[in-house]
């Protein structure tokens, strides 16, 4: 079995923190993390990605992309969605798209405005929805379901929601992604959405740069992590670790679509 980093800020660890990408591959490689989705934000990051795959090419590792404009961006978007037009063949879903309303970056009434922008691309160029929602789960549910076209290619990444917005996710045929929070000792609804899920609508997820799991809490996070949240899952419900991998394994075709993991 593989194990999976469905959403990771590659570019982010390359530019910001100064971590080669062949030093990025290799402890993936070493942790048996085999398959990563990386997340493309802005035109600068989209030119970036050929270098990435450059880099990944021959590693045996599967990289994927999604790009989106991020709520946190709303107020200084310019309603241009060219680039992510441009780059359609290369992605694999529109994302991370939605609404934040823990932090006060961007006013709701314009993250609104331009998630539904992106609901309506993802239907246009027939792409799955990566969710980045805080504090805004039960909204966001809402604009989706005012949509034809979505169906059950929906994934709610760095779920922090409660566990009543995530059994409504769950009975949409939806689908959420577990962070390193996780594995934090004050995260007990989080644990409790991860053993409600049902098979093959749930992901994990490292986020990285952010949110590293315990061991290595407050470090700089990495794809190679992730490792480290399967396992955490498997000593948390008594599943072997393998029975993760695989449901893990199932979500990820689920949204991203059959085959390409």
């Amino acid at each position: 079995m593989v194990k999976i980093d469905s959403h990771a800020h590659l570019l982010t660890l390359i530019t910001d923190k100064k971590i080669p990408a062949e030093t990025l591959f290799g402890d993936m490689l070493y942790n048996g993390v085999t398959v990563c989705v990386n997340v493309i934000l802005s035109p600068e990051e989209a030119r970036g990605r050929a270098t990435l795959d450059n880099t990944c090419r021959d590693t045996g590792i599967s990289l994927f992309h999604i790009a989106g404009i991020h709520p946190h961006d709303a107020s200084k978007w310019d309603s241009d969605d060219s680039w992510i037009r441009d780059i359609a063949p290369d992605i694999v879903a529109i994302g991370e798209v939605g609404m934040d309303l823990h932090y006060d970056f961007s006013p709701p009434d314009k993250q609104e405005k331009i998630f539904r922008r992106m609901v309506e691309l993802a239907i246009e160029l027939r792409k799955p929805l990566v969710i980045h929602g805080r504090k805004a789960e039960s909204r966001i549910f809402d604009i989706i379901n005012e949509y034809k076209g979505i169906e059950d290619r929906v994934l709610f990444h760095c779920y922090t929601g409660d566990a009543v917005t995530a059994r409504r996710i769950f009975d949409r045929s939806w689908s959420v992604s577990l962070p390193g929070i996780l594995t934090f000792p004050d995260a007990e609804e989080m644990r409790e959405v991860l053993m409600m899920s049902p098979a093959g609508q749930l992901c994990f997820e490292t986020d990285s740069p952010y949110l590293a799991p315990v061991p290595h809490r407050g470090k700089v996070n990495t794809p190679a992590h992730v490792a480290d949240i399967y396992r955490f899952a498997a000593q948390l419900t008594g599943l072997p670790l393998p029975v993760w991998e695989e449901r893990a394994l199932q979500c990820f075709e689920r949204v991203f679509g059959r085959g390409i993991g």
